[in-house]
């Protein structure tokens, strides 16, 4: 019987407790985001920053971010928060510590990192920079490389 209703349960999930309708004023945090210019991450930079937070947009390609950072800015013109790009390439792990020194130099702290960017389905062959399999270099190796330099360079907790 607990199976089923665990079962049930995943079908089934209970409302979420905590919404965008319902967030907290996130006045002076910071937040970093990768793959925040599209997708789940670009929901999640829209939601922190119309509540006040200062959010780093973490991506590969500047033009995206820049017309996401746009439209977001836009959309939500009310903000008191901050939307920031920065340059960070999960998918090249020589670029990820620049990134972590770029992003140190600019604040003292990061209160939340959140690993959003990935690889779905490349190209059968893909690789990373360094020659690792595209999914295992970007969403384990980039992601783990990322959370050990911007722990860190900025004082969070691995």
């Amino acid at each position: 019987m607990t199976a089923l209703c665990t079962y049930w349960s995943q079908l089934r999930p209970a409302a979420p407790s905590l919404t965008e309708a319902n967030l907290p004023l996130q006045s002076g945090k910071i937040f970093l985001v990768t793959g925040g210019n599209s997708g789940v991450g670009y929901e999640l930079c829209k939601i922190l920053y119309s509540s006040g937070a200062r959010v780093y947009m973490a991506s590969r390609s500047a033009s995206n971010a820049t017309a996401a950072i746009a439209e977001i800015t836009k959309s939500v013109s009310t903000s008191s928060g901050e939307l920031k790009f920065l340059q960070l390439d999960l998918g090249d792990l020589s670029t990820i510590k620049n990134s972590a020194e770029a992003f140190a130099a600019q604040e003292e702290r990061l209160d939340v990192l959140w690993n959003n960017a990935g690889v779905a389905t490349p190209p059968v062959g893909s690789t990373t920079k360094q020659g690792h399999e595209l999914q295992i270099g970007t969403n384990c190796l980039g992601r783990s490389f990322s959370r050990n330099f911007f722990s860190r360079s900025c004082g969070l907790q691995p």
